[in-house]
């Protein structure tokens, strides 16, 4: 693969106090100005209710940015006494130096990192035992995705600014990777995300959303596993 090109980023301070990423010069941010650590922990980790899994957790992840989710599900493992398969798709790797996690995650995320920003790939694997993270670099429709997903995080930026990640196309590609009982989550609770998510044959549901965002979106192969959501009519 060829050397991923840069793209110009700032890190930028949360109101929760953790940092995102935001591209320079304009208002894309990687994660919620309200409270990074604070959308991953209520969107992604609650939304998909990880943390009520007994077993080992299998993740599949859509934008894995600055490792933001990443550090919040490795936090929560350890703190379980869980391993961790984490699998990502990013098409645009951040610097290693931006990654926005600290201890095992931070390793990991940056030794990861610096392998894409060489052209390393396209999918690249590190840690072991309790916790392997598997970078997957491209586009996510024909990425090599694992099946029988605990939780996919539907988390690429927002439809207005990449289009082409909320296609009912995409989340086919979330379907597939899902099991039984998986659930998807996203920030996002726009009518079109929705009934794209309902054309690709998931089921839809809402939660309250964190800060400012008044919902956020959860899906499944099924409603029984989103019953913990309002479901979308």
């Amino acid at each position: 693969m060829n050397p991923v090109p840069s793209i110009d980023l700032e890190l930028v301070e949360t109101n929760d106090g953790t940092p995102t990423l935001r591209r320079r010069g304009t208002e894309v941010t990687h994660r919620s100005l309200f409270g990074a650590r604070t959308e991953s922990d209520w969107v992604f980790l609650q939304g998909t209710r990880l943390a009520e899994r007994p077993r080992a957790w299998r993740v599949v992840e859509l934008g894995f940015g600055a490792g933001t989710n990443f550090a919040t599900v490795v936090q929560k493992a350890a703190e379980s006494g869980v391993r961790v398969e984490y699998w990502a798709v990013e098409r645009a790797p951040v610097p290693a130096e931006m990654v926005c996690a600290d201890g095992r995650a931070a390793r990991l995320a940056r030794e990861v990192l610096a392998l894409a920003r060489t052209g390393e790939g396209p999918v690249i694997t590190a840690g072991g035992g309790d916790v392997t993270i598997h970078l997957v670099i491209g586009d996510w429709i024909g990425a090599p995705l694992p099946g029988e997903a605990d939780a996919v995080f539907f988390d690429p930026f927002a439809p207005a600014v990449e289009p082409d990640s909320w296609t009912a196309d995409a989340f086919a590609v979330a379907a597939s990777c899902l099991a039984e009982g998986g659930v998807l989550a996203t920030y996002s609770a726009s009518t079109g995300v929705r009934e794209a998510m309902s054309e690709a044959g998931l089921a839809v549901g809402c939660l309250p959303g964190p800060g400012a965002e008044r919902e956020v979106t959860v899906a499944a192969l099924t409603r029984d596993a989103i019953a913990h959501g309002r479901t979308y009519a």
